[in-house]
């Protein structure tokens, strides 16, 4: 087989004068074997070479090798079987390199793929089904302690680590001569060089710490009434659409998108037109995250950045009109107002300290900033609202504690949701910690190591090693190092109880650790708690499963494979008596109110003892238990019944010999958990006394509502709605009941302990007010002698201490000293 061309080759000839230098070197060909299995072309060229023959009759080759002879020229089909050869060496070498950056101290090799595809490594498996991939590689962590393993990403090192306290080390890091977080390769293309994820150092501490002043208890109850009002209007919206089951996920990440920029500008998207280009862009910019890295003209990215740059104008023009409305006296609306409060308090206190103005105070790094909230608060917190609704549609049994908290708390569910109701809502946040635990939204936080770490005694990840703590392995660590029970969702783990987000607070790495810990983290919870609140009271849902459900898709934050929502309204909630929901029964037309009460006392036996107190509404007609009518299907069919009212009126009755100290102890002033907070600096203090504070709270609820007197029954006013002689049933029943009496006094008790609590606290209060006191003294004077000491001279102590002048001149007439 001829190939054409002035000192053409033959085919064999070729392949011979490429291959004979290399078979030559046997080690080459036995480690591509070891590495990469047998060649085909190994056979072939021990057939052709080993017959000691030298000169390949090519003279780059020979020259390259050291043979003699050949004048052949070079063609363009020996080049490629020269790139071809120039390839595959590259691939052994890279087979080899990747042997030796696994290899540990004590000989072991870490745990990874025996051999990795030339090149492209496991990038094709990742894109197609990024699931499965990281899956292996955490099931491979589980080979070695603490778990880490390897991979290749395009001819890069990746290293996977799944230890809880690896994982809070590697973040911790942050240094630019070691180790620093790195994003999605078009990450600063797309969120600009100025973004706060890539800051570190000083500048980095002096912005987050500007930035605590965002969300402080009066910023996110300021937040709290717009995150409420979006919420509503959007589940409005989903409830006004056709019938069916549909994919969620759009949805909430509109809701989401919504809340966003209502709490971080508010008034500042006040053009239509603008707030739409805005909302587009933003758009835009989340997805060239999901793009190819290329930012060429009409490709996703080149999209975002223009995107990018759109948003960072409207930021800007935003902190100006911010920064005019703080200066006018105006109270913050918006997260871009406290934030401009903020910087004009910097700008102020640098000018007095005849300082230039910190640099994150600038109308341009400010929008900088709030480009950084907004992408920070979306693909992560609509991952999180999704898990929401499908979790409760999972656990229907979880979703109905919701509601009953719900409803004790807010007896008319229309009205707007304040900082103090959310604040009690403690069923409610177990399971939205428990939903951030069990499926944190950013399963990963990448690092790139700029120097070999040592990551334990035996093994130190390479230079240049693509590092990926996993929060999701963290967060679901076995039972000897982390949550009990871990892979179960369970929301009283998170309760004041049993308080595991505290006890195993190292494992609990959905808001990252370190440098770049989350500082909205209140916010987003929050965000969750008011969805699952508002959610739970006005909707109806159910979820469709598919044999994929149970996985998840990475979109680049973590999200069920399938989220296929079905969502209706709720009945209002004073449909719902004493605990059981109206019970929707199916019946065929000629029933009767007898079948309708078989039915019921089946799935509520607890009924059977007081069916006769008990009336039946049917379409808003009442109905005694003794009167039999012909029901059809589709009649209404409620539980009435006067009887739960005289037992809740027993309950007051009770709860009045409760009263003084229900009072007492409602009585209680809240500033002294402000001041309280106030002295405490650790965060697992804070966590701490946020626990016991919402604890207190709860406790405090429950006195108020048992120290409220219960109306007297307005005999009269019933009779006009309902059948005289039924009324007249009821209140000779609630009569003749006999009302439960507390007797005891543990009340007292608990009233003394509580009254001895609150002396220790305001004692251990006032103390510490003095303690502050003398420290800031301490402080004044600590500098005062700095100043001092900075501007004395030898020559000035020596003269204020004639002793000790007289010491020195002695032990220099002795020459202990060379006076120069």
């Amino acid at each position: 087989m001829a190939l054409n061309g002035t000192g053409g080759l033959e085919a064999d000839s070729v392949a011979s004068s490429v291959l004979r230098p290399a078979w030559r070197c046997r080690p080459a060909f036995e480690a591509w074997h070891v590495f990469c299995g047998p060649s085909p072309l190994e056979g072939w060229a021990a057939s052709k070479f080993d017959d000691g023959s030298a000169a390949t009759g090519v003279p780059l080759l020979d020259g390259l090798v050291g043979l003699a002879g050949g004048g052949s020229a070079i063609t363009a089909s020996s080049l490629l079987l020269y790139a071809s050869a120039a390839t595959g060496a590259y691939a052994l070498w890279e087979q080899l390199r990747f042997r030796m950056a696994r290899q540990r101290k004590d000989g072991k090799l870490v745990p990874g793929p025996d051999r990795v595809t030339p090149f492209i490594g496991g990038l094709v498996e990742m894109v197609l089904d990024p699931f499965s991939f990281w899956e292996k590689q955490k099931d491979a962590c589980n080979v070695s302690s603490p778990g880490y393993s390897y991979n290749s990403l395009a001819g890069k090192m990746i290293m996977t680590v799944t230890d809880a306290d690896k994982c809070r080390e590697l973040m911790a890091v942050n240094d630019p001569q070691r180790m620093l977080m790195v994003l999605h390769p078009s990450a600063k293309t797309i969120l600009g060089a100025n973004n706060l994820a890539f800051m570190h150092g000083p500048g980095h501490k002096a912005i987050r710490k500007s930035f605590l002043s965002l969300f402080t208890r009066k910023a996110l109850s300021t937040y709290t009434q717009v995150q409420d009002g979006v919420i509503r209007s959007h589940l409005a919206r989903w409830l006004q659409l056709e019938p069916g089951t549909r994919e969620i996920r759009e949805h909430c990440r509109d809701l989401n998108q919504a809340t966003s920029q209502d709490v971080f500008l508010g008034p500042y998207l006040d053009d239509p037109l603008v707030r739409a280009t805005f909302s587009q862009s933003y758009t835009d910019m989340t997805d060239g995250f999901l793009a190819f890295p290329v930012c060429l003209p009409g490709t996703a990215v080149w999209r975002a950045r223009k995107g990018r740059l759109y948003i960072f104008k409207v930021l800007k023009m935003a902190a100006t009109r911010a920064r005019e409305h703080i200066k006018g006296g105006n109270e913050p609306r918006c997260l871009m107002d406290f934030w401009a409060q903020k910087c004009l308090e910097e700008i102020a206190e640098a000018e007095a300290e005849g300082l230039p103005p910190p640099d994150h105070t600038t109308v341009a790094r400010m929008a900088d900033a709030m480009i950084d909230f907004l992408f920070a608060s979306q693909d992560a917190s609509t991952a999180s609202l999704v898990w929401c609704l499908t979790l409760m549609a999972d656990h229907p049994d979880m979703l109905q504690r919701v509601r009953e908290e719900q409803l004790r708390l807010r007896p008319d569910p229309s009205h707007k949701i304040s900082a103090e109701v959310l604040g009690e809502m403690t069923y409610t946040r177990q399971v939205v910690k428990e939903i951030l635990r069990y499926r944190a939204p950013a399963p990963m936080v990448p690092q790139m190591a700029y120097t070999d770490y040592p990551l334990t005694q035996e093994y130190s990840i390479p230079r240049g090693t693509l590092v990926f703590p996993s929060i999701n392995a963290a967060n679901m660590q076995a039972r000897s190092r982390g949550f009990p029970d871990a892979q179960r969702f369970d929301p009283d783990r998170m309760s004041p109880e049993r308080k595991e987000d505290i006890i195993h607070a190292k494992n609990f790495l959905t808001f990252g650790y370190g440098p770049h810990y989350c500082v909205g983290k209140e916010y987003a919870i929050n965000q969750l708690v008011l969805f699952l609140a508002i959610t739970a009271l006005e909707c109806d849902w159910t979820r469709t499963r598919t044999p994929e459900s149970d996985k998840m898709k990475y979109l680049p934050t973590i999200y069920p494979h399938d989220s296929l929502i079905s969502i209706k309204p709720r009945l209002p909630a004073h449909r719902e008596l004493a605990g059981t929901s109206e019970t929707t029964v199916s019946l065929e037309d000629g029933s009767s109110t007898k079948t309708l009460l078989l039915l019921l006392f089946q799935q509520y036996p607890q009924l059977e003892e007081l069916r006769g107190n008990f009336v039946f509404s049917l379409n808003h007609e009442y109905l005694g238990t003794d009167e039999e009518q012909q029901l059809k299907a589709g009649d209404e069919k409620m539980l009435r019944g006067l009887a739960v009212r005289a037992a809740r009126r027993g309950s007051a009755l009770a709860a009045q010999q409760q009263r003084g100290f229900a009072e007492a102890a409602v009585a209680t002033q809240t500033s002294v958990w402000d001041e309280l907070s106030d002295l405490v600096s650790s965060d697992e203090g804070k966590r701490e006394l946020a626990t016991l504070r919402s604890t207190y709270a709860d406790i405090a609820h429950k006195l108020t509502s048992m120290a409220k007197d219960q109306p007297e029954i307005n005999w009269q006013e019933w009779q006009k709605e309902i059948d005289p002689k039924l009324v007249q049933q009821f209140k000779q029943t609630y009569e003749t009941m006999k009302l439960p009496t507390y007797e005891g006094n543990d009340i007292d008790e608990a009233a003394t302990q509580f009254a001895e609590l609150q002396k220790e606290a305001e004692q251990l209060v006032a103390f510490s007010k003095n303690r502050i006191v003398e420290i800031e003294a301490e402080i004044v004077n600590i500098q005062k002698e700095k100043k001092r000491i900075a501007t004395t001279t030898i020559d000035d102590e020596l003269a204020a201490d004639p002793e000790m002048a007289k010491e020195v001149d002695a032990e220099v007439r002795e020459n202990h000293f060379m006076v120069v």
